[in-house]
């Protein structure tokens, strides 16, 4: 090649002609590899980024969740202690009232004057007549006053009327009860029935002119009769919430209602009062007014509201299962839930929404990345003054700068790129 064809590259000798397309090689290589290399990055950081935030709102939703759980359980636990101490009182007030009634309608009726004339001919021999007129003015007052059944003892517990119409069980306890009043002892015995009713007896002598006791007047009364119907259960408790009433004996407790639950104690039952299983109920007749966990005879652990009625020397006990504090947690629940799936809705639509507009931001700063290195590589392929000749797998030229053309001439490579 004649030399003032030739290029200043190619006037430098052999050994520098490689380097011009070895740079141009390197210098558009690199940045292409640069930026594939940033685009698998850039994934592996959008994951990482993806699941970090993931696991950050899971953790603050776990939080969330266990401080609404226990706020809630907080608040519902202390209205369920309120609830059961409300309705506690409030059945202490009724059976306040209710014995309190019982108790002077009994006397009213122990200390009529016609009651007591009746008495004394009745110990002296009454006639069939005026005997069948006291039965029936027994029975007019066990109805008026709405007791079970009224009946008449001897000092002995000897019943003085004959034709009674209650049963030899309740009959037998209201003549044991009619012999501890006359020696002094208790006017007030609780049992349960063959039935499993639940009775109370109530015992009121009968005295002369001069005072002494000639008779005793015992009142059967039947729980069911004279308690509201729900004294044992409360609306919006389980089974396992009611009240129940005992009195303290001697040593003992004696329960005059059945426990609510599954409770093996009935009425009539006297247990040592130092016992376990009736911590609540001693506490009750003592007048230790408190609530409380404990445990029953089961081991399982009760809340407990006791109460003490002055006025009767009774104790009353509300009591409810441990699990029914938290019985209105389950709103709770489930509006947690509702809360979890709609946040989960949530996040998945925006890590979505997030992810999508990463990858187009990404790849648009891809593009524009890629047109300026292009840009500059056609400015350094344009502007050099090397002849640079690319060719493709087969042999053919795909494209000459500018120092090309002006070297072989436009129109020869016109002809071989185009075939014109």
């Amino acid at each position: 090649m004649d030399a003032e064809l030739q290029s200043p590259g190619m006037r430098s000798g052999s050994r520098d002609l490689p380097a011009p397309p070895a740079a141009a090689t390197v210098s558009a290589g690199d940045p292409l590899s640069f930026l594939l290399g940033r685009g698998d990055q850039a994934q592996r950081d959008s994951r990482r980024i993806t699941a970090g935030l993931a696991a950050l709102a899971v953790l603050a939703v776990v939080l969330v969740n266990v401080g609404v759980y226990q706020n809630a359980q907080r608040h519902v636990v202390r209205d369920r202690w309120d609830q059961l101490a409300v309705n506690t009182e409030m059945r202490r007030d009724q059976v306040r009232d209710l014995a309190l009634r019982l108790r002077n309608e009994a006397r009213f009726f122990a200390e009529q004057p016609h009651l007591r004339d009746a008495v004394a001919r009745l110990r002296h021999g009454a006639s069939a007549a005026e005997r069948a007129r006291l039965e029936a003015d027994l029975d007019q007052a066990a109805s008026r006053f709405g007791f079970r059944a009224v009946h008449l003892f001897d000092l002995q517990g000897r019943s003085l009327l004959a034709g009674s119409a209650s049963g030899a069980h309740e009959l037998g306890h209201l003549s044991d009860l009619a012999r501890q009043t006359a020696q002094g002892g208790v006017n007030l015995e609780a049992w349960a029935e063959g039935d499993g009713e639940q009775a109370i007896g109530l015992a009121l002598p009968v005295t002369d002119d001069a005072g002494r006791t000639s008779a005793i007047l015992c009142f059967g009364i039947h729980i069911r009769d004279v308690m509201p119907p729900a004294f044992a259960r409360w609306p919006g408790f389980g089974p396992s919430a009611g009240t129940y009433l005992v009195r303290k004996r001697g040593e003992d407790v004696q329960f005059l209602s059945k426990p609510p639950g599954a409770s093996p104690l009935k009425a009539g039952d006297r247990v040592v009062e130092s016992a376990r299983p009736v911590r609540a109920a001693a506490m009750a007749v003592e007048g230790v007014e408190t609530n409380v966990l404990l445990e029953d005879a089961s081991g399982r652990r009760q809340a407990v509201v006791t109460r003490y009625l002055p006025d009767v020397g009774w104790g009353i006990v509300g009591q409810a299962d441990r699990s029914e504090l938290t019985q209105g947690m389950a709103v709770t629940v489930y509006g947690l839930v509702v809360f979890d799936g709609a946040l989960l809705v949530l996040a998945v639509i925006a890590i979505w929404l997030w992810r999508r507009q990463y990858k187009l931001g990404l790849a648009q700063r891809e593009r524009e990345v890629t047109h300026r290195h292009a840009e500059r590589v056609r400015a350094v392929f344009d502007t050099a003054f090397d002849t640079i000749v690319t060719f493709d797998g087969a042999g053919r030229v795909r494209s000459v700068n500018r120092a090309g053309t002006d070297l072989f001439g436009r129109d020869i490579f016109t002809r071989v790129l185009y075939g014109t």
